[in-house]
């Protein structure tokens, strides 16, 4: 575990607020976000949130959740999480892989605004980080990681005052008890202090290479030409040419590494209960993104902005009950820095807190908000392998979610997508040449979207990769 300061001595902490107090500062026009969706029935709550556990799971799908309607039991700790809580129903990540995604949920920021887009690019020094504004605000940070590309390497260590990201061991490994015994360790070192603290935690397990745990064992012993833990370049080989028992025998496989990684959440969540904190802790539960499973061809990530890998499961407990179980509203993951803030009772930092990320996406709290047309999101992929020598674009595609319809534009290929999320959630028909109307209405509002997102911040420090690092990429998927 390396320590990122060795006391921990900063500012006094400002009084704590109560509910009534936080639901007041919810009307000011720069409170408006996701806590005004927890709370828009008007019902007060009294609880103190002194901290904050922040669960990311990596390649984990929304529908493969018990609380989001799936069949097979692969998530009672989430599932009870989210019984106690807000689930939400039309989350989005910012892209589909990592790196993007988890880089906005620590910044508040959409990809093209903090540029952390590929392999080689490492955050910006100059961008506020979530653990380092709570620092400032005399909060004691931890983090446990599980990939290297959210390391220290690669800036995301930045704000925490420890940082464990030793159990970042790729495809071949399995990492759940060893991230969950650290964050286990971290809450307890955590808990002893007086400060108030934040605990950000990331689980990799549902990320292929797709292993088998013989104690929530889902698969059968083999399926055709499977047997379990094939390497993800000899699934792809194999493609559309898979039976459909080897495709239901992959998500198998998948589903038991699920509920591996979720027996794992449950132990942290029972230790947080064991040392008194469950009770004046926010809970956050999220994904990085989704997986495909040969849906349009692809088994994997990085490629696409379909919902199968955007539309992620979003949880947030309170320690009192949520006033809106299934909360219906568009919400993207660049929310969560500034809500964690609003919540804890901090000043948002504008750079966390400039619209349309919160303010004008969430000004209206109500529940019709769900059909305003303002309420858009934007989500990006701009995939570039890494190898030794050279580098080649395999993907760039940005997308602007609405209420109800979606637009995918490619800027590779030139082509456009237009799907209507109420009529084909599974985004199979493409209308984009039967209502080009929408089309353009949708582009000219997603361009502009692009143009204020760009800033100086968007362009990163390249890193100079080493060649074991280039492998490691490679090992996980990320190389040519």
């Amino acid at each position: 575990m390396t320590e990122r300061r060795t006391e921990l001595t900063p500012e006094p902490v400002p009084g704590l607020r109560e509910w009534r107090r936080i639901l007041l500062a919810i009307a000011m026009p720069a409170a408006l976000g996701l806590f005004g969706l927890l709370t828009s029935c008007g019902t007060q709550q009294s609880g103190e949130i002194r901290n904050a556990v922040f669960i990311v799971v990596d390649t984990l799908r929304r529908d493969h959740l018990g609380a989001y309607g799936y069949s097979r039991d692969t998530s009672p700790s989430i599932d009870a999480l989210a019984a106690e809580g807000a689930r939400f129903d039309r989350a989005y990540a910012t892209s589909g892989w990592t790196m993007p995604s988890v880089t906005s949920m620590l910044t508040g920021l959409y990809p093209s605004e903090h540029g952390v887009v590929r392999p080689r690019t490492a955050l910006s020094a100059e961008i506020p980080t979530l653990a380092g504004v709570l620092g400032e605000n005399g909060f004691a940070t931890a983090g446990v990681v599980s990939h290297i590309v959210i390391g220290k390497r690669w800036g995301l260590s930045r704000g925490f005052d420890w940082f464990d990201e030793r159990n970042a061991k790729g495809h071949k490994g399995t990492s759940t008890q060893g991230v969950t015994e650290s964050a286990i360790s971290m809450l307890e070192r955590l808990s002893a202090g007086e400060q108030r603290f934040f605990l950000f935690v990331h689980y990799f397990d549902p990320h292929y290479t797709y292993q088998r745990h013989e104690e929530f064992d889902f698969a059968a012993e083999e399926a055709g030409r499977l047997r379990g833990g094939e390497e993800i370049e000899a699934l792809r080989r194999l493609g559309t040419d898979m039976t459909q028992r080897e495709r239901d025998f992959v998500q198998d496989l998948y589903d038991g590494e699920i509920r591996h990684t979720d027996a794992g959440i449950g132990r942290l969540l029972d230790r947080l209960k064991s040392l008194g904190h469950y009770d004046d802790t926010l809970v956050l539960f999220t994904a990085d993104h989704g997986e495909e499973f040969l849906e349009r061809g692809w088994l994997g990530h990085t490629r696409t902005l379909y919902d199968e890998l955007v539309r992620v499961p979003l949880i947030i407990r309170l320690p009192e009950p949520a006033v809106r179980p299934v909360i219906d509203e568009l919400v993207s993951l660049t929310m969560l820095a500034p809500t964690i803030l609003q919540l804890l009772g901090l000043e948002i930092p504008p750079s966390f807190a400039q619209p349309p990320r919160v303010a004008q996406l969430l000004a209206d709290v109500n529940a019709s908000s769900a059909s305003s047309g303002e309420n858009r999101i934007l989500t990006e992929v701009d995939f570039v392998p890494v190898s030794k020598f050279a580098v080649k674009k395999v993907t760039k595609q940005v997308s602007l979610v609405g209420p109800r319809f979606k637009l995918i534009n490619d800027l590779l290929t030139g082509t456009t997508e237009l799907y209507d999320l109420q009529n084909d959630p599974a985004e199979r028909d493409n209308l984009a040449a039967s209502d080009p109307e929408r089309v353009r209405e949708m582009t000219v509002h997603l361009d502009k979207r692009l143009r204020e997102a760009k800033s100086p911040q968007s362009d990163p420090p390249e890193l100079d990769l080493s060649e074991t690092e280039i492998e490691r990429l490679k090992a996980l998927g990320y190389g040519e």
